[in-house]
């Protein structure tokens, strides 16, 4: 396997009032990977803007991480604060699965603590908790034994919520979400292609299209 690769993104954007179908724009991005050791991999991350405008446009990034251990990340385009990043821990409790994450910003120093607690391989809860703000995430995910994985989330103190399910069938994945705000969402992923309809559940017919063009090369 190489050890180098590029990931290409291009992502256009439109919205319709139910007549009509208004492209609204257009982003291409992409990140190139390099593998600097066994386990550490260095990715650059850039945007149109960063070709045209140079290195320090908005998308700029440098990381360096390790699967599934830390990740650092380096805002090329912040001349203040540029620093962020994460590291994971994972352990047994009673034989079940547990991952503890603390994700860092230098600004404000801002941390967030996320454990996620197996119970098998069907039942997972996540919790989160940000210390500055003193914001909770809750996530719970159930997988069915007809292969739908069905997930609900819930924020405090804002009260947020969303629900969602989803399924996979002859490569292609489905995804139907609802949350809080009364909106609707269908995503379809057909490797390289995502597809994402969000609209409020009201009578003005009115949603968002997002297509999603993802592919990577290796070199």
């Amino acid at each position: 396997m190489s050890d180098r690769k590029i990931t290409g993104k291009y992502v256009l954007g439109g919205s319709s009032n139910g007549k009509t179908l208004d492209v609204t724009g257009n982003k291409a991005s992409g990140v190139v990977e390099l593998k600097v050791s066994k386990k550490l991999r260095l990715e650059a991350a850039f945007t149109e803007d960063v070709i045209k405008k140079g290195y320090t446009a908005p998308g700029s990034k440098l990381t360096l991480s390790q699967a599934g251990v830390f990740k650092l990340n380096y805002d090329l385009s912040k001349k203040d604060f540029p620093l962020s990043g994460d590291f994971t821990t994972n352990t047994k409790v009673d034989g079940k699965d547990l991952r503890v994450k603390a994700a860092w910003q230098q600004k404000d120093n801002a941390v967030v603590l996320t454990s996620t607690y197996s119970f098998d391989k069907k039942n997972v809860i996540e919790a989160s908790y940000a210390l500055a703000s003193q914001n909770v995430g809750l996530k719970a995910t159930h997988k069915t034994n007809n292969g739908c994985t069905v997930e609900y989330m819930y924020a405090h103190p804002s009260e947020a919520w969303s629900a969602s399910v989803a399924k996979s069938a002859k490569s292609v994945n489905y995804k139907l979400a609802y949350d809080s705000k009364n909106n609707c969402e269908i995503k379809i992923v057909k490797n390289p292609f995502t597809l994402v309809m969000k609209s409020p559940l009201s009578n003005t017919p009115k949603f968002d299209v997002t297509a999603t063009l993802e592919k990577g090369y290796t070199f």
